[in-house]
């Protein structure tokens, strides 16, 4: 009886430990493509997202405002953000590389216990073209025009 009580404990141990290490290199294998646990950029947490899905929802995070104009008279007009301001995608390709390279997908049984936060800033363009075109095609321009 005690031998087969042995057997069944040293079987059972031998699944959990091929359980164990199964799941090990899953994670590893899982996480070379993914954020490991418990990673921030910007206080947004990424934790298991693919690289391009976080750098979507960073591009989001940013809060930029619309650009209003307003005329003498009280008159004005709106540009939105999202038509005025550029983003360079390199820079966001930078930035993962950069996190990729300083995530060890080998490690990620750690992450769990640590929090691990990065800091990405984007530099912002204003699309000057985009502006003058607004401007010119806008009511304001239009009460300026001269009409004979």
């Amino acid at each position: 009886m005690k031998k087969r009580v042995r057997i069944i404990l040293v079987l059972a141990a031998v699944f959990i430990l091929i359980i164990g290490v199964g799941g090990y290199f899953y994670g590893v294998y899982y996480f070379r493509r993914w954020f490991c646990p418990n990673t921030y950029i910007n206080d947004v947490k990424v934790t298991g997202r693919e690289y391009s899905v976080a750098f979507d929802m960073l591009q989001t995070y940013y809060d930029l405002n619309d650009i209003t104009i307003r005329d003498i008279d009280g008159s004005e007009i709106v540009m939105e953000a999202e038509n005025i301001y550029l983003f360079d995608e390199n820079e966001y390709i930078k930035a993962a590389n950069v996190i990729i390279s300083q995530e060890n997908p080998y490690y990620w049984p750690l992450y769990v216990f640590n929090k691990h936060v990065y800091s990405f800033t984007p530099n912002f363009t204003v699309n000057k073209e985009a502006v003058d075109d607004y401007l010119l095609n806008s009511f304001l321009s239009e009460k300026k025009r001269y009409n004979p």
